[in-house]
């Protein structure tokens, strides 16, 4: 819980949106926020999937601040717990100091253009700091932008070569012809 010294920025309301998102794809998704009219949209893929306006006014956030990716926190850049965290993929983290408009947010989830971030983050030239069990890949925008679906084998316990192969193999259906 943050201090009256803290400011912290959450969603810490009921669920308001119906957003579903594909398991084992690549999504690019936008979080737009005009901190002047306390409004809020959610892009995936380029299309507005929600909006609406935060109930009560908003503050500005202090600087000297945490900023934290993945993980929720339980004090100030700390108190992580691991059934807290993201699993998954980040790329292309950005914060502008102005809402983008929809044509532009469009372009960046189709990979049509490539925008930085101009005020707290920019992606390709941030100083990142990883803890746990965070790893880095560095992909090609060509490579990142093409269309994927990543498929998962899960063992019930430890096999050797042998029955491991013809465990994968069950699942295949030859058909004579």
């Amino acid at each position: 819980m943050a201090s009256s010294e803290d400011k912290e920025l959450g969603l810490r309301a009921p669920p308001i949106t119906a957003l579903r998102t594909p398991l084992r794809t690549r999504q690019h998704f936008c979080f737009s926020y005009n901190f002047d009219q306390s409004a809020w949209v959610i892009y995936m893929d380029g299309e507005m999937q929600a909006r609406s306006n935060f109930s009560s006014p908003t503050t500005p956030l202090l600087a000297n601040g945490a900023f934290v990716i993945g993980q929720e926190q339980d004090s100030f850049g700390g108190g992580f717990q691991r059934d807290q965290s993201f699993c998954g993929e980040v790329t292309h983290l950005n914060i502008w100091s102005r809402v983008l408009d929809a044509k532009k947010i469009a372009r960046l989830a189709k990979c049509s253009e490539e925008y930085h971030g101009d005020a707290v983050l920019r992606w390709s030239s941030a100083s990142w700091e990883t803890s746990g069990e965070t790893s880095w890949k560095t992909l090609l925008q060509e490579d990142l932008c093409l269309p994927s679906v990543r498929t998962f084998s899960i063992f019930p316990k430890r096999l050797s070569l042998r029955p491991a192969t013809h465990l994968c193999r069950v699942g295949v259906l030859f058909v004579p012809g």
